[in-house]
C-alpha cells in the first residue's frame, strides 16, 4: 500500500478531485487531506474538511489531517483539541526553540513539516531530531517544489532533504515520511518516481518504498492508537488469577490466598486477633494450674495425683 499524507484541501478547490483521482490512478490507497491553520487555535475547533469528498471513488481512503504553522508557544496549549476531530496532526516549528520543543516535550503531534523549500533558519542535528524518533514521530519532506520552476525553491528543498537525511543517519535511515503536498495533478507522481526522487537526497531504494508505505503507515496507525487510548498506553488487566499474601509469623514466611482472607482468618478480618487470644488462654492456664500444685502442697502435704508415676 502506498500512502500520500499531504494533498492540500482548500473549500474552493476545483482541482482537488482531479488530484484525488490522479493519485488512486497512480497506485495509492491512502491519502490525508491537510487544512493548514495559522494564529491561535479556536476554543471549539471545527473541521472543515467533508466526510466523504470524493463518493466517486469508493476504495480511496481518505483521512482528514491538519497542519498547524507554530509560531509562538501560547498554541501548544490548545494543541489537544485539535486531536479528536483529524486523523493527523502535524506540526511546522517556525524556528529552532520551537522545533525543539515539538521533538522533546510536545504531545498530540503525529508529524512533524518542515517547510524545506524555504531557507531553514537553523541547522538539523540528531541530538534534536533522534529525540522525536525515538517518541514514535516522523519528518515529512514534500517534494511538489521539485515541479515549480523556482530555482531557489528546488535548491533549498534538496539541500533540507540531504540535511535531514544525514541527520537521521542514527536512526538507522528510518523516520522519514515521502509525500506531494501537490496543489496540481500535474506535480503528483506515481510510486517509483517518488522513489527515484527520494534518491535525490539519498533516500532512494528500499528507504525511499518505505516513505510512501511503511513509515506513512505508522504515522497513521501511531495517530489511531493515540486517539483511541490515553499516551498511547494500553492496560493489560489480568483476570481470573487469586491475590497471594505473603505473611511473617515467627520469622517464618507463610503464604495466604485471598479465600482464607474471606473467610475471616486472614489478618484484615479478625485473624491475628483470634490466634493471639488463643495463646493467652492457653498461658492462663498453665498459670493456674501450676498454683493449684502450690496451694495442695501447702495445705495438706498431700501427694498430688499427677506426680505419682504410673506402674
Amino acid at each position: 500500500m502506498y500512502y500520500d499524507l499531504n494533498v492540500p484541501w482548500s473549500p474552493d478547490s476545483s482541482e482537488l478531485p482531479r488530484i484525488a483521482a490522479f493519485l488512486h490512478e497512480l497506485g495509492y490507497n491512502t491519502i490525508a487531506l491537510t487544512h493548514t491553520l495559522e494564529g491561535q487555535i479556536p476554543a471549539k475547533p471545527i473541521n472543515p474538511i467533508p466526510t466523504n469528498p470524493f463518493p466517486s471513488l469508493p476504495f480511496l481512503r481518505v483521512l482528514t489531517r491538519c497542519t498547524l504553522i507554530l509560531d509562538d508557544p501560547s498554541q501548544m496549549q490548545k494543541l489537544g483539541l485539535l486531536t479528536p476531530i483529524y486523523d493527523i496532526v502535524a506540526i511546522r516549528p517556525t524556528n529552532e526553540k520551537l522545533l525543539l520543543t515539538t521533538c522533546s516535550q510536545l504531545e498530540h503531534v503525529d508529524l512533524i513539516s518542515l517547510d524545506f523549500g524555504a531557507r531553514l533558519p537553523f541547522l538539523l542535528k540528531y541530538k534534536v531530531l533522534g529525540t522525536a524518533i525515538a517518541r514514535g514521530l516522523k519528518f515529512e519532506v514534500s517534494y511538489a517544489g521539485l515541479a515549480t520552476g523556482d530555482i531557489a525553491v528546488r535548491r533549498n528543498l534538496i539541500g533540507n532533504a540531504v540535511s535531514l537525511v544525514r541527520a537521521l543517519r542514527g536512526a538507522k535511515g528510518g523516520g522519514v515520511v515521502v509525500s506531494s503536498e501537490a496543489k496540481k495533478a500535474a506535480a503528483a507522481r506515481a510510486p517509483m518516481d517518488v522513489i527515484n526522487i527520494a534518491g535525490l537526497w539519498g533516500y532512494g531504494g528500499e528507504r525511499g518504498r518505505n516513505g510512501i508505505g511503511g513509515e506513512s503507515r505508522a504515522v497513521v496507525v501511531w495517530a489511531e492508537m493515540r486517539r483511541r487510548s490515553w499516551r498511547g498506553v494500553v492496560d493489560v488487566v489480568g483476570l481470573g488469577e487469586v491475590p497471594r499474601v505473603i505473611e511473617v509469623v515467627g520469622g517464618q514466611k507463610r503464604k495466604r490466598n485471598a479465600e482464607e482472607e474471606a473467610a475471616g482468618k486472614g489478618p484484615g478480618n479478625g485473624g491475628e486477633k483470634e490466634e493471639k487470644g488463643g495463646k493467652m488462654q492457653k498461658q492462663q492456664e498453665q498459670r493456674q494450674g501450676q498454683e493449684g500444685k502450690k496451694k495442695r502442697k501447702k495445705g495438706g502435704g498431700g501427694v498430688d495425683s499427677q506426680d505419682i508415676p504410673n506402674t
